[in-house]
């Protein structure tokens, strides 16, 4: 359950920016402090800052600005458009271990995030446009947060969460769809124009968002094929509803 809190510090709408296109991000905050007191921080307009979602030490969750909305955390405008902003709680004790149930609060967050805009659950990069989780500090504004909050550990978790097991044969056919949707002769899914596709969630993916979903699945699919491992795993959520309505549309086997 998120407890909602509400902020002065944000900007409505996303300025023509959209989560579910890519790049877009989760940035992960420190505290340096506790809940309350980053509340009374954004609850002050003179302050001009703010963060979508706060994550407690008791593993509670709190939130300020919606996500519909831009909050003022990342310190970099057109970061501030493409990302959800998430603060963890430190006691001011921003150095020192955090609790287990933040850890498990957060990766829960940051997957049902993840999950609903199609951002791959992997570490991103802001200045290659590389789509994921960062740190405040990989936004490019000067800062070290989040400090020790070991957020290695909370992408780890939020993967493992919503990851699907794969077979061998599973990983062959789908690198096999993903070859015939892009071999000669065959339509292009990059340049077709598709439009919205109707997912079980309803209509709220985007050409671009396949695009880049199919993509990042593209990498991930090589990359565990060329390890030979059996079983291995890998996040299928959302990609694998987008692939099968994809396929769908260009008239593609099910492999």
């Amino acid at each position: 359950m998120t407890i909602w809190l509400g902020s002065p510090n944000f900007t409505p709408g996303r300025q023509g920016h959209q989560l579910a296109v890519m790049p877009s991000w989760v940035v992960l905050h420190t505290m340096v402090g506790s809940w309350q007191s980053a509340n009374d921080r954004f609850q002050q307009a003179g302050q001009e800052a703010s963060a979508h979602y706060g994550v407690c030490m008791d593993g509670s969750v709190v939130q300020w600005v919606k996500e519909s909305d831009i909050a003022w955390h990342a310190g970099v405008w057109e970061v501030n458009c493409d990302s959800v902003g998430v603060e963890h709680e430190d006691m001011g004790h921003y150095d020192a271990p955090r609790p287990d149930a933040l850890y498990s609060a957060s990766a829960a967050l940051v997957l049902d995030i993840c999950t609903r805009y199609g951002i791959p659950i992997q570490r991103g990069n802001v200045a290659e446009g590389v789509p994921g989780i960062i740190d405040h500090r990989q936004t490019g504004y000067a800062t070290s947060c989040p400090d020790t909050l070991d957020t290695d550990r909370i992408i780890a978790m939020a993967a493992g969460q919503g990851g699907d097991v794969l077979t061998q044969s599973d990983l062959a056919a789908i690198k096999g769809l993903l070859d015939a949707a892009t071999a000669p002769g065959q339509r292009d899914w990059a340049s077709t124009e598709i439009g919205e596709l109707t997912t079980e969630q309803g209509v709220v993916n985007t050409l671009a968002a396949v695009t880049v979903a199919l993509a990042t699945l593209t990498v991930k699919v090589d990359a565990l094929k060329a390890g030979g491992v059996p079983g291995a795993t890998v996040d299928l959520t959302p990609i694998t509803r987008q692939l099968a309505a994809l396929c769908a549309h260009l008239g593609l086997g099910t492999a």
